[in-house]
């Protein structure tokens, strides 16, 4: 819950995409680190790249945020709430099946996984964001002129 708070705060002095970029290369790094380092490391260690990897996994919440700032009201309360909770149902149904998969070829499959969504998220973020500007220093997902118009 914190790293929700602090990505929100930096969303809003940064911008969201900004955070999102940055925030899915600190995930991919930590959990990285964090796999790699189970049985290698102290308890204490590995307590504290857990805590680590849940504070950067806050950045989770600018999809929604994001989606807010990019749409206007009239579809963001129908197309997006539909697409974005089936999305939604559909990757939290395949994500077992898929680590397990994972896991049968390495005992860290869960990493892969997280680089996986980490990479699709930098990627998606870096080919949108030029889209959208940061609005006079207010809050940064605002739909640059015609981004939205057909």
């Amino acid at each position: 819950m914190l790293g929700r708070i602090v990505a929100g705060l930096q969303a809003d002095r940064l911008g969201a995409g900004k955070v999102i970029i940055w925030g899915s290369l600190a995930v991919a790094v930590i959990a990285a680190v964090f796999y790699n380092s189970l049985g290698l490391v102290s308890a204490a260690t590995v307590f504290m790249l857990y805590m680590l990897l849940g504070l950067f996994s806050g950045t989770v919440g600018m999809v929604s945020y994001s989606m807010v700032k990019m749409f206007p009201v009239q579809i963001r309360f129908s197309g997006i709430s539909f697409s974005y909770n089936v999305a939604y149902a559909i990757a939290g149904g395949i994500t077992l099946p898929l680590v397990q998969w994972f896991s049968l070829y390495s005992k860290i499959g869960a990493m892969y996984y997280i680089g996986v969504v980490c990479t699709v998220a930098f990627f998606t973020t870096l080919l949108y964001r030029a889209k959208f500007k940061k609005h006079d220093g207010i809050s940064a997902m605002t739909p640059a002129p015609n981004a939205l118009k057909d």
